[in-house]
């Protein structure tokens, strides 16, 4: 006898067993909605992945619906403590905005020392925020380099 649930086709060995996949269907409506009222509260998903000991890509796909955790009553348990949290934390502050004028310093590659551009892109990254960086020529054509914030300067414009 077969059942299909939710485009899974699995065959009927016991009722226990079709109990657990549905169960865990629910139990993985319960984390994405968790999630869903975390996010809601100002609380990020690179947060809420810090304070569970996950990985970033780990708590975005429960949220999808891609996955759900193999250890799922500890992680409703842990989303349960965030929602009762009174503060939240704070989101990360970078060193430079989207469409800010930076300069390469004496850090940078030589080949893009000194030269200015704009800020195009911001990569988090566990120790060091990386920053694309697009930068104009003299004759009109750009190009594009990755840069961690340290070897870059901010420009300020004196008026």
């Amino acid at each position: 006898m077969k059942k299909i649930l939710e485009n899974i086709s699995l065959t009927l060995i016991d009722n226990n067993t079709r109990c657990m996949v549905e169960c865990q269907e629910m139990n993985n409506d319960e984390v994405k909605a968790k999630l869903n009222e975390l996010q809601q509260k100002g609380w990020t998903l690179a947060s809420i992945a810090r304070e569970l000991g996950q990985a970033i890509r780990t708590v975005e796909s429960w949220n999808q619906g891609k996955r759900s955790p193999s250890n799922l009553y500890p992680v409703l348990e842990s989303l349960d403590g965030l929602l009762n949290r009174k503060r939240i934390p704070k989101r990360k502050q970078y060193k430079f905005t989207l469409g800010q004028q930076v300069k390469a310093n004496k850090k940078a590659p030589s080949d893009y020392e000194d030269r200015e551009g704009i800020i195009t892109d911001i990569l988090p990254r566990r120790r060091a925020t990386q920053y694309r960086v697009r930068f104009s020529h003299e004759e009109g054509s750009a190009d594009e380099g990755y840069f961690d914030s340290w070897m870059l300067d901010p420009i300020t414009r004196r008026t």
